[in-house]
């Protein structure tokens, strides 16, 4: 990854806390996670670094 990328990835329904604890913990920091129409938590928005 280049300096100052960041990495995108899907959830599934209800992943959205063990994801973000799992890069929390790698020492990742989640920016955002997106909701889909749905209004399911679905993007999960990390990137390097504290």
């Amino acid at each position: 990854m280049k300096a100052g990328g960041k990495l995108m990835i899907e959830l599934g329904a209800g992943q959205h806390d063990d994801v973000s604890s799992l890069f929390t913990n790698e020492g990742w920091t989640v920016e955002a996670v997106e909701k889909d129409y749905a209004g399911i938590e679905r993007i999960l928005i990390a990137r390097p670094g504290v």
